[in-house]
């Protein structure tokens, strides 16, 4: 059995999705299970696609299992999550969405940090590239986690509860350039919520 499971949730856009597998492909992270959700009209539009196939047979040469449930009827995102979630069987979960780039040591990185914190949830901001000159300082306040994760409350409205604008556009990656933050050297930073 697989030590994770990235779920993807998806609709009529198989040739995104497969833009996202190609990138699990190439994860330096040992054998995971890929498990995508398609909720397109048309039943197996994901599926019958040439090149939604031919990274799933990638993905199965390099150990990766793959799956793809086609799950109706339509009830949203969060819907697709939740039956996403109950297809489970690796004791850690990833969620991606379909139309995501990914470093090769994201998979690894996200696991290393839960390794380290032994904490229940870790994430990985999302970097809109088509923001790169798109510089937002004032959205771009961080904090970093000066020891240990521990819990915290985040409430609506509340201060932490600005921390969501770190991750609108391209602006963690302007915060680590700014402070000199590479991939290697990446910090743990406290967090209202992780999309993608």
């Amino acid at each position: 059995m697989a030590a994770l499971d990235v779920l993807i949730p998806t609709f009529g856009r198989p040739a995104a999705l497969a833009v996202t597998l190609t990138c699990l492909a190439g994860q330096s992270y040992p054998a995971m299970r890929v498990v995508a959700s398609d909720q397109s009209e048309e039943a197996h539009l994901v599926e019958a696609r040439g090149e939604v196939n031919a990274v799933r047979r990638l993905l199965e040469l390099r150990g990766h299992q793959t799956e793809i449930h086609h799950h109706l009827p339509r009830r949203g995102v969060a819907e697709n999550r939740s039956f996403l979630l109950s297809q489970t069987r690796a004791p850690r979960v990833l969620f991606l969405d379909d139309d995501l780039l990914l470093d090769s040591d994201v998979v690894a990185r996200l696991s290393a940090a839960l390794d380290e914190e032994r904490c229940g949830f870790v994430g990985s901001a999302v970097i809109g590239l088509s923001y790169l000159h798109d510089i937002r300082p004032h959205e771009q306040g961080i904090e970093f986690w000066e020891g240990p994760v521990v819990p915290e409350t985040v409430l609506p409205g509340s201060p932490a509860w600005e921390r969501y604008r770190l991750h609108n556009a391209a602006n963690i990656h302007h915060v680590a350039r700014r402070l000199g933050i590479s991939r290697a050297g990446g910090r743990k930073y406290k967090v209202a919520w992780v999309g993608g």
